[in-house]
Order: structure tokens, then sequence, then C-alpha cells
């Protein structure tokens, strides 16, 4: 009971974010010109961009299947139909359960534990973290913003360390854990003794099973593909922003697209609804007024840049659902361990 009031609870403070983050988005805006502007974009752009979106996702689970193969060797289609239906669940079901969801896909569908599988999706995600540092490192160092900009620069410069700091110590505690780390072990071992009954020793089951799936780390073969994988995946991140940019016909560097998706991945990390709403969008709308696009302009180009990765993430990841006969319910299910 306690742990459906917990879940209730953050639940309504993601819709509450959501929604404080939707007001703030179009506060005295012209939804007029927020129409028009989406009415004169030229949508071949914004189909191209939907097919690169659909592309990443495939690139997305290409590298998934390297953090996989120290606990069984399985094919990309594998990895990109579990990946497409945790994506799904992202965006459909609340308390972004999506990556528990995938792990319960690839798990079933292979025939590995549980808990492994979402070891992999653990150090997969610190990896994202990790190529996030990079490109806040190189867009501090490379971008040099307007003098009418300086405030909201300082303002993302103190979020990207922020975050920044975070992966790293994030990276940094689930290696060391992997590694049996005395300080990591007797932590473990303290926590987990201190539980009633056999709560203890289960929970130290699965905790070492998902230890197992960070086994990637140890093999160097798999881990430069892993890094290279990620180089491509990071390195290309901005150019479905971009793409979408050039769909509203907006005259702004190269850079632009990945300065943006910076600011949506900060963003994005706050809590909200399924599908980030609200967040998204205002984390998009403020980079874009980074570079003095108008902020009716803005709000069209971020509801087209989360419509086109809605429906990328959402048509997939259905049809991978009914293919390996699966329900909604059952995900969900199994993500909360019932």
């Amino acid at each position: 009971m306690m742990k459906s009031t917990g879940k209730n609870i953050i639940i309504w403070i993601g819709w509450g974010v959501s929604l404080f983050f939707i007001a703030w988005a179009v506060m005295k805006m012209d939804m007029g010109k927020v129409w028009a502007s989406m009415k004169m974009a030229d949508y071949r752009w914004v189909v191209a961009a939907a097919v690169f979106n659909f592309s990443f996702l495939w690139m997305r689970g290409a590298r998934w299947r390297h953090f996989i193969a120290p606990i069984k060797e399985i094919s990309r289609w594998s990895s990109f139909t579990a990946l497409c239906i945790g994506f799904m669940a992202n965006m459909v079901l609340p308390a972004r359960i999506g990556e528990l969801a995938r792990a319960y896909v690839i798990a079933r569908r292979e025939s590995i534990p549980k808990s492994s599988a979402f070891g992999t999706v653990v150090i997969e995600r610190s990896f994202d973290g990790l190529s996030i540092v990079v490109m806040i490192m190189l867009i501090f160092a490379f971008i040099e913003p307007p003098e009418s900009q300086l405030e909201f620069w300082k303002t993302l410069r103190v979020a990207g360390v922020s975050a920044s700091m975070f992966f790293i110590a994030f990276f940094a505690g689930m290696y060391l854990f992997h590694k049996q780390f005395r300080v990591m072990v007797w932590l473990v071992d303290t926590l987990t003794g201190l539980m009633p009954g056999k709560s203890g020793e289960k929970t130290r089951e699965i905790l070492e099973s998902l230890r197992k799936g960070l086994d990637s780390l140890d093999h160097g073969h798999r881990l430069r593909r892993v890094i290279i994988w990620s180089a491509i995946i990071w390195g290309t991140a901005g150019i479905y922003n971009y793409m979408i940019f050039m769909a509203f016909d907006i005259d702004l560097p190269f850079s632009s697209g990945y300065l943006v998706n910076v600011s949506q991945v900060i963003g994005v990390m706050i809590p909200s609804a399924p599908g980030f709403i609200g967040v998204f969008h205002a984390a998009t709308i403020a980079g874009l007024m980074f570079y003095g696009v108008d902020s009716e302009l803005a709000l069209s180009v971020a509801l087209v840049i989360h419509i086109v990765m809605f429906m990328m993430m959402i048509i997939p990841g259905l049809v991978f659902l009914w293919m390996e006969q699966y329900s909604l319910s059952d995900i969900q299910h199994s993500a909360d361990g019932e």
C-alpha cells in the first residue's frame, strides 16, 4: 500500500511539473502565430528528420547489443525491438518505467536474468551520461554566447556542470560496484544486512545479478565498439534538431542543434508526465531563444520536434509490442514487479 502511495505521489508530482512548464511555455504567446508558423514549415525536412530519428533508435539498439553480449549473444533485431518497446513505454506510461520494461522484454525473449538485463540498461545510460558530459564540454569550449544571453549562458553552465557531476559520479559508482571495490562491497553488505527477514538476502542476489550486467566493461573489444557507437549516436544527435530548424527556415549555425539538444537533455531530467510533456518544450524554447528566435516560432519548432519524436517512438514500439504478443498492462505490471 505504501509503495503504491509513493508511486502515485511521484506520478502526480510529474504531472504538476509538466502542467507548470506547459503554462510557462504558452503564457503571453500568440497561439495564432504558433499555428501559422507550423503551417508554413517545409515538411519535407520533417519527414527526413523522422527517418533520421528512426535510424537513431536502430543505432541505440545496435549499441545496447554489445552491453548484453557478455551475458548472451543476441541479434540486433532482438535488442532493437526491445529498446523500441521500452522507449514507447517511456512515452505513454508514468514514472519512466520504459527502462525496466525493455529489460523485462529482452530478459523474457532471450531467457536471461531480468536484473542482469536491467544492469545493461543502467550501464548504457551511464555511457549516455558520459557522452553528454563530452558534448557539454565541447559546447562551452567552442560556442561564444551573445552579450544579450549571458544570464542564460550562466544558467546553462551551472545546469550543465551539475548534470556532468551527476553523470560522472553515477558512472564511477557503477564501475566501483562492478569491480567489487572494498568500500562499495561493505556499503552494500551493510545496507542489505539492515533489511528485515529474507529481504536483505534477496536484495543482495538482485544486486549481484545486476553487477553481472556490467561485464561489458571487462571486454576491451566490446568496450571499444560501445565507445565508437556512443560517439556516432551523440555525435549525430544534434542533426535531428537542425533538420527541424531547416524546416522552419531558421538561419542558425549547425552547432545550434547540439546546444538545444543539451538543453533538452537537462530539461527531461526534471520529473514530468509521460512523454516529457512540458519540460521538453520549455527546454527547447529556452535553447532557441538563446539564439534570438521568437518565442512563438520557438514553440512551433518545439511542438514539431516533440510530435515527430513521439510518433517515431510510439509507432514502432506498439508494432513490436503486438508482434511480441504483449500488452501495455503486461509491460506496466512487469516494471512494477507485479
